[in-house]
């Protein structure tokens, strides 16, 4: 891996500290490409001030061109105009995955992650294990996104002083394990009884946790979750004995909407959500027609919120774009929502025979979506009424995963969805398959070319599978 090339520019931020407000409106300044960091240097920057850059730095990676290419593969969205055009024909290479992707979640997100955990140590145990769910969170993005990948060596730099810059490709099963190792260990610190600096410190008083407020019992929550997520994803290679894990983790995870691990952007010019912010800039994307189609097809009251309409229905590739929930200024980037929850637990009934539990779930997740993007109660229960949307018995897994495709619109999670079950049923828009992963970076090839796996750069690598997703 070539590390380091972008980073926050941390000690930028201290010097605005005075306002969590002047803080985030120094969004502009998260990720800069330009610069290299010192990574055994972070002594200087405070956890208080750490932590919400890292949490704005996923926010802008996760909703930013890893979920432009997840939500075309998935035919969300609609690729129409200069290189967003040919990602949706395919046309994906290795030049076009690296700083904005692979760059951000390393150097940027999971480096800074590293330091907090690091400078944390065991005197805040809190923050520690709020930047072990987001490097987490982060590096289950990059493996669910090209399999084997750079992890256990990676930080050995940060950690002894003595690393090396080239990294080995962990393969995707010890990934996991670690991951699921990390994420045991950020629940030990967050019930930790022992923490010099309070997690719900605030600064003019803002806290400084721009996710959660500072609220450990939902960050508790929120590793729970993405533990259920991950062991979901290893279902097809673990078998009953991931979807009893995920049914275990989920009885600790999110419990209503109010527990949704979010990050909303600022109203400045300066901060924008990506999605907005890639839309005032060059709206090469739109509504799919996968998307569209179930949207129109439902009469789902949700369509106002995440698409232009006219006359009620969406009009895919017209250009009128998004709705004003996911793409304002300010609109939030959801990391993990109960509405998933929901979903998964409804999968992981429905694939272990629990047909009235699946069911059950199922309902509570469609409603928990309703009511998070603000449709009424009346409008949510005649949409639900419909045997299109709710069945009159039973629940297929295909019921669940659509509707779960629908609620985690914008959400890299879709493509993840799609891979493990196949739903919804795609028509790939080239050729005869949707490419299951993405090209490895041409800097990784170029300065770490002895690790990378072989022909990770070439078209048909892209419709190769990664671990968990077994045929």
């Amino acid at each position: 891996m070539k590390p380091f090339q972008s980073r926050i520019k941390s000690l930028a931020l201290v010097a605005v500290a005075t306002s969590l407000t002047a803080f985030l409106a120094s969004c502009s300044q998260w990720i800069d490409t330009s610069l290299n960091t010192d990574p055994n240097n972070p002594s200087n920057v405070s956890v208080t001030s750490q932590l919400p850059a890292i949490e704005g730095s996923l926010a802008f990676t996760n909703g930013g061109q890893i979920s432009r290419f997840a939500c075309m593969l998935t035919q969300q969205y609609l690729g129409t105009d200069r290189q967003h055009a040919g990602y949706y024909g395919y046309l994906i290479t290795e030049n076009d995955v690296g700083g904005s992707i692979w760059d951000n979640y390393y150097s940027v997100v999971m480096k800074n992650a590293q330091n907090l955990i690091q400078q944390s140590g065991s005197g805040s145990p809190h923050y520690r294990g709020a930047g072990r769910i987001l490097l987490s969170y982060a590096m289950a993005a990059v493996t669910d996104t090209w399999g084997d990948a750079p992890y256990s060596e990676t930080f050995r730099l940060q950690r002894d002083g003595t690393g090396t810059l080239t990294a080995k490709f962990d393969d995707q099963q010890s990934i996991y394990a670690a991951l699921q190792l990390q994420l045991d260990s950020a629940i030990i610190d967050l019930n930790s009884t022992v923490n010099a600096i309070p997690l719900d410190f605030s600064i003019g008083g803002i806290p400084v946790d721009a996710v959660y407020g500072g609220d450990k019992k939902k960050w508790l929550r929120a590793a729970w979750t993405l533990k259920a997520r991950l062991a979901l994803h290893t279902s097809k290679r673990v078998g009953n004995t991931a979807l009893q894990n995920v049914l275990i983790y989920l009885q600790k995870g999110l419990q209503s909407n109010a527990d949704n691990m979010q990050f909303a952007f600022g109203n400045s010019a300066a901060t924008p959500n990506p999605l907005f912010g890639f839309m005032r800039d060059r709206a090469d994307i739109d509504i799919g027609p996968m998307m569209e189609k179930m949207l129109n097809s439902l009469k789902d009251p949700r369509t106002p919120a995440f698409a232009a309409v006219d006359v009620g229905n969406v009009s895919s590739g017209n250009g009128d774009g998004f709705g004003a929930l996911v793409a304002s200024n300010n609109s939030s980037v959801t990391f993990l929502s109960y509405a998933e929850a929901k979903f998964i637990e409804a999968e992981a009934n429905q694939r272990l025979g629990n047909a009235d539990a699946a069911r059950t779930a199922f309902i509570a997740g469609v409603n928990a979506s309703l009511s998070a993007t603000g449709v009424s109660g009346d409008d949510a229960k005649a949409y639900t009424d419909q045997a299109s949307v709710v069945p009159a018995s039973g629940i297929s897994l295909q019921r669940i995963m659509e509707q779960k495709y629908i609620a985690l619109f914008t959400q890299p999670e879709v493509w993840t969805d799609w891979r493990r079950t196949g739903f919804p049923v795609l028509t790939p828009v080239s050729g005869n398959a949707v490419p299951r992963r993405l090209p490895v970076p041409q800097n990784e090839r170029l300065y770490n070319g002895a690790n990378v796996p072989a022909n990770s750069n070439q078209s048909p690598w892209l419709y190769t599978r990664v671990w968990w997703d077994a045929q």
